[in-house]
């Protein structure tokens, strides 16, 4: 009786590498791409997508942070837009300049475009090690607004008592940073995950803050 044909062995070698190459892929995509393949299916799920350009051009306001900015993960909606950034360097020091300026951080954040045009202003959580606004090396008001968990840091003493005398204080988490830079606020949560659940409660308390924001003045 004649053997399997060389044609027959080759469609059969083809389909088990196919399937082979199948498993592989799924394996990598629930292990390796986990992350992504999250990420991907809360902006699918929520209105946002990825903007792959913002690692060439970042967005506003991050022009503001030097030319150290390095986006790794960027998703924009029509209203806010989640970062994943690094910075290698504070945009008023170089590690040149200023042996004790601040390494290379990576920093998780939610921007959210406001009507007011605020001064450089930060809530800096009291126990944060470091924070967002140290990039800008805005001076701190602990002095004249100080808390034990949060210090306001800026250059404008009367936009200083303006935001302390507001209720935004009281609705921000004592881990969570809050940056007012022009016409934006950003939520620092970088000592959370950058997923989808805290991007569900990063947006919340955006929305919550935003209906207590004085204007600037």
């Amino acid at each position: 009786m004649a053997g399997p044909s060389a044609l027959v062995v080759f469609i059969l070698l083809l389909l088990l590498a196919i399937a082979g190459c199948t498993y592989f892929a799924l394996v990598w995509r629930e292990t390796s791409a986990r992350r992504a393949v999250a990420l991907a299916e809360w902006a699918q799920a929520t209105g946002f997508y990825f903007n792959p350009l913002a690692k060439l051009r970042p967005p506003r306001p991050f022009e503001r942070f030097g030319t150290g900015v390095r986006i790794r993960n960027c998703l924009v909606s029509s209203k806010a837009t989640v970062v994943e950034f690094s910075v290698d360097s504070p945009a008023k020091a170089t590690v040149a300049d200023d042996p004790a300026a601040m390494p290379s951080h990576r920093f998780n954040v939610l921007v959210w475009p406001v009507e007011s045009d605020w001064p450089a202003i930060a809530l800096r959580p009291a126990a944060a090690a470091t924070s967002l606004s140290d990039i800008l090396s805005l001076p701190s008001q602990a002095a004249r607004f100080g808390s034990h968990r949060f210090v306001i840091h800026t250059d404008h003493r009367t936009t200083g008592k303006h935001l302390a005398d507001s209720r935004v204080r009281g609705l921000l988490p004592a881990d969570i940073g809050l940056l007012l830079l022009g016409r934006y606020m950003i939520l620092d949560f970088s000592c959370r995950p950058f997923d989808g659940i805290e991007f569900n409660r990063m947006i919340a308390i955006a929305q919550q803050v935003l209906s207590h924001l004085p204007a600037a003045k």
